[in-house]
């Protein structure tokens, strides 16, 4: 099928505000060696609202002070006399949520890093607290602490104190802030046994919910290897090795049932989590879903009633419930495609099937979600004809160990997607949603970086990809907004078809020197603008080892980066 421009879904709406701090460029009366600012790491990686604290910003900043942009309003960085130090102060209004951070000076900038704002209690990490008896207390809970494993060998140990049939939830960040470390989380009970253990969650950060057995003070212990991983099998540490771990005895929602809601619909939603009123394991939400589709099929639930957003899919298809379906005798449920079905291979070797009616040389994609929700069933799927034959099949086609199949029927007739464990495990957790519809028409753009530069005098071309997916055919004008006067940056006519554009930039001899935010956009003749975007996250693999980091806090950014440098200056000739 062909698109067109007005019924194209951008994959991604521009989920970040822009907002400039004006940049300015010191020039000192003597001459310093400089170089452009290398940044690994905040510590902390993040503050409450209303706070004002003290930041180390991790790597090498010559000279200082560097400039500092930030993405939204309401943290401001004083730095300090000392490099890398900085006074950082939170509005008492500032919005929730994570700020994109980069520092620059007059020969470049550094890559973006995050910094968290948060309503809640922040507590900073205290050494010594290696050894589980020399706990740091944590007097309070909700409360996130910031801390860092600041040496190769570094343990964290934190200490609290639980009642009998209390459940405690604890949840690092630190892969997704792009630190290089593979964390892990145990919990000791008052003679040092450990009661609980987790290395891995939905990425490389862990995650655990224990229910403590008797009353009495407990502590959580926080280690890390390596990421990418070495040879080495002992705990590591450093400067960047920076985390957030938050930990609560409070209402904690891990999911939603459904999985996915429906673009633009108000509906209710069952959060299931740990520490809800009376004991139960789930409650009621209302939430209004946005009225359009955000990152990949992505929307965020948030509530009141418990600490943390839950991340749930989003789909302009009908959302079916697995329960809400009647099983016919051979314990298949018919559907209507298309539509989103939440369910659950509750118990090992289940198969959960789904019969649909299909016309002949119609396409249908189906997407199985469970480990990008960060569930653990490693599912397969399979489409089968009437006859019982398979068609079809996958198991990690879609990321994540997720299977994705995009499919033509042959004839029409009935059809089953048949749903069940690869490994043939089941249980209450293993949770998926699988969507069953047509391909819709959609186009992606997105440049291989972030961070550019030129010099005065000369050109630099910065390629956007395109990639247009199920038909999607539309002519877009590439253009480039919030760059300098003086700066060329000629529009680029874009073919209805083109699955690349070249933005050229041309710089006078004469440029001044310059750094900021721009952004880049495909305009078509009618319709929504299509943002150019930088995706943060990356897999690389060497020798094996995986590398670059799948799942980020911000994916990706419309904020990109220019910096115009001077001309060289020439070396007098020899005599």
């Amino acid at each position: 099928m062909s698109g067109n421009c007005e019924a194209a879904v951008p994959f991604i709406s521009n989920r970040v505000v822009g907002w400039l701090w004006g940049l300015g460029l010191i020039v000192a009366s003597f001459q310093i060696a400089a170089e452009a600012p290398k940044f690994e790491q905040f510590f902390p990686a993040g503050g409450a609202r209303g706070t004002t604290n003290s930041l180390l910003a991790v790597g090498k900043f010559e000279p200082w002070p560097v400039d500092v942009w930030i993405d939204s309003p309401g943290v401001m960085f004083r730095p300090e006399k000392e490099a890398g130090k900085f006074n950082v102060e939170i509005a008492p209004d500032a919005a929730l949520g994570v700020r994109l951070v980069r520092f620059s000076n007059k020969e470049g900038a550094t890559e973006l890093r995050f910094f968290v704002v948060t309503a809640r209690r922040e507590v900073p990490e205290s050494e010594p607290n290696d050894d589980w008896t020399r706990a740091q207390p944590v007097p309070a809970l909700p409360a996130t602490l910031n801390g860092r494993l600041e040496k190769n060998g570094d343990v964290d140990s934190f200490a609290v104190t639980l009642e009998a049939g209390q459940w405690l939830v604890a949840s690092l960040d630190a892969y997704r802030l792009a630190s290089p470390m593979d964390g892990l989380l145990r919990i000791l009970d008052a003679t040092g046994r450990q009661v609980a253990f987790n290395h891995d969650a939905r990425s490389l950060d862990p995650f655990l919910a224990w229910k403590a057995v008797s009353p009495g003070t407990y502590t959580v212990q926080l280690m890390a290897f390596p990421h990418p991983a070495t040879a080495s099998v002992n705990f590591a540490g450093g400067g960047a090795y920076v985390y957030r771990l938050a930990l609560t005895t409070g209402p904690f929602a891990s999911h939603t049932m459904p999985l996915a809601t429906r673009v633009g619909q108000r509906q209710e939603l069952q959060a299931f989590g740990w520490n809800f009123p009376g004991g139960a394991s789930s409650i009621l939400v209302d939430f209004d879903a946005p009225k359009s589709l955000a990152t990949d099929g992505e929307c965020w639930v948030e509530s009141g009633a418990f600490l943390s957003p839950i991340r749930a899919g989003l789909s302009e298809d009908p959302q079916i419930l697995e329960a809400a379906l009647k099983n016919d005798a051979s314990g298949v449920r018919d559907v209507t495609v298309p539509c989103g079905i939440s369910g659950c291979v509750s118990v090992p070797g289940e198969e959960d099937r789904y019969r649909f009616n299909a016309k002949k040389g119609s396409r249908i994609e189906f997407v199985a979600r469970s480990g990008w929700f960060g569930f653990p069933l490693d599912s397969s799927l399979r489409v089968l004809d009437g006859q019982g034959k398979e068609l079809a099949r996958d198991d990690d086609g879609g990321g994540w160990g997720d299977p994705r199949i995009d499919w033509t029927v042959p004839a029409e007739g009935d059809y089953t997607a048949v749903l069940g464990s690869l490994t043939g495990r089941g249980g209450g957790d293993f949770l998926y949603h699988l969507s069953i519809g047509t391909p819709k028409p959609s186009v992606r753009a997105t440049v291989a970086d972030n961070t550019f530069s030129i010099v005065a005098g000369k050109t630099n071309e910065i390629k956007v990809i395109i990639e247009r997916r199920n038909g999607f055919e539309c002519p877009y004008v590439l253009q480039a907004t919030g760059l300098p006067e003086g700066l060329g940056a000629t529009p680029v006519e874009v073919g209805e078809k083109a699955k690349e554009a070249v933005m050229r930039l041309t710089a006078p001899e004469g440029a001044t020197l310059w750094n900021g935010s721009f952004a880049l956009v495909l305009r078509p003749p009618s319709g929504p603008e299509i943002q150019v975007f930088d995706e943060l996250i990356s897999t690389s693999v060497n020798n094996g080892v995986p590398g670059g980091f799948l799942d980020l806090v911000i994916p990706e950014t419309p904020h990109l980066w220019l910096s115009v440098l001077p001309k060289p200056v020439e070396a007098p000739p020899k005599k």
